[in-house]
């Protein structure tokens, strides 16, 4: 087994410890605490329990509160101030997680505001980076197709499509991705 340094918290996976270090590094460098150690941004579907997961050994290892919104949002109108104050946003990826309208307006309010993001790539739950740049690249012309709606939801929170595009196809893809794999 692998353990983080002093966290308590062990892992079987030298990857999913590896992640785990990576998310603790950024967050213990943060000396201004802000509301949330991490906001987690996940396709509620595919990875809620994992999401679940993440935010108990989070809160176990750094003893800070981690935002997971069926935990903490009571006001759907503050979600991006919460992204705003968390250390860092933790993006799930899974097949639809950049089909899904809140997931994109967290992505970009994150970049906005320089928070950093860690991605955990999950095993077994269909994210294709080659795919998901497609989409990014053409998201103002092809979110419509895959989400109904969705386009009009970023709109009416002050996010056009082509901007999300932008933004989304210049941050993701650079992000350092580590493989997450809940049955390990």
């Amino acid at each position: 087994l692998t353990a983080t340094e002093g966290s308590g918290c062990a892992f079987a996976s030298p990857l999913l410890a590896a992640a785990f270090e990576r998310m603790e590094t950024l967050l213990t460098r943060c000396s201004d605490r802000l509301e949330f150690a991490a906001f987690l941004s996940h396709h509620k579907v595919a990875a809620a329990m994992d999401a679940r997961f993440v935010k108990d050994k989070l809160e176990q290892m750094l003893g800070a509160d981690v935002f997971l919104d069926s935990d903490n949002l009571q006001d759907l109108r503050l979600l991006l101030d919460h992204v705003r104050q968390s250390d860092v946003l933790v993006l799930f990826q899974t097949s639809e997680v950049l089909q899904r309208p809140y997931c994109i307006l967290e992505i970009n309010a994150a970049v906005k505001a320089q928070v950093p993001i860690v991605a955990l790539n999950c095993r077994g739950k269909g994210y294709d980076s080659t795919r998901s740049m497609r989409l990014m690249r053409r998201l103002d012309t092809e979110l419509e197709k895959v989400n109904p709606g969705a386009p009009a939801l970023l709109r009416a929170n002050g996010l056009e499509p082509v901007e999300a595009a932008y933004v989304l196809s210049n941050v993701v893809p650079n992000i350092i991705s580590v493989e997450w794999n809940s049955s390990a």
